[in-house]
């Protein structure tokens, strides 16, 4: 039976089951076993690819770790959404608020790339005749992000009703959503 391929990070076809989502390289003659399971994949399409679409497929456990991004996403994300749906706002916003908090202070961080990028725009913004300060931009970014997520939460919980009072809507998209 032939199976879907995919490239894994050395440039190696992998033999995906569509079924199983068990997948090992096209030189490995060993059975495939649970190490081997992929955990999650998707088609993504779009014209800007060269093919029209890319199955994309994670694996829990790379290289025989225990303890993976995959395995840590697996607790977290359902974690994080179910608190969304079942707690009050502020206390599903915490993890959001922790982030943020951590952002603020990593300005001070030399090296720090969000920071760098921010002085670099400010630099820019300055030969063309507008005075910033990179801090208060930096800032604002970070509070511009923190509302953004309140509101995509309030969203996802309570509908567009809970967030039209926020944000300007047309009907159109209203009706989309």
């Amino acid at each position: 039976m032939s199976y879907p391929k995919i490239l894994n990070g050395k440039g190696e076809v992998m033999h995906v089951n569509p079924q199983t989502h068990l997948v090992k390289t096209s030189g490995d003659k060993s059975p495939l076993t649970d190490v081997d399971r992929m955990d999650h994949s998707e088609v993504l399409q779009s014209s800007s690819l060269y093919l029209g679409e890319v199955e994309v497929a994670e694996k829990s456990a790379a290289g025989g770790k225990r303890f993976s991004g995959s395995w840590y996403k697996g607790i977290i994300v359902p974690a994080l959404y179910w608190s969304v749906r079942h707690l009050p706002l502020f206390v599903a916003m915490l993890p959001i608020y922790f982030v943020i908090g951590l952002l603020h202070l990593l300005y001070i961080v030399p090296g720090n790339s969000l920071r760098e990028s921010i002085e670099s725009l400010c630099k820019l913004a300055k030969h063309k005749g507008y005075a910033y300060k990179p801090r208060k931009v930096y800032r604002q970014y970070l509070v511009n992000i923190q509302y953004i997520l309140k509101y995509y939460l309030m969203l996802y919980r309570d509908g567009v009703d809970a967030v039209q009072s926020f944000i300007e809507i047309s009907p159109a998209d209203v009706e989309k959503l």
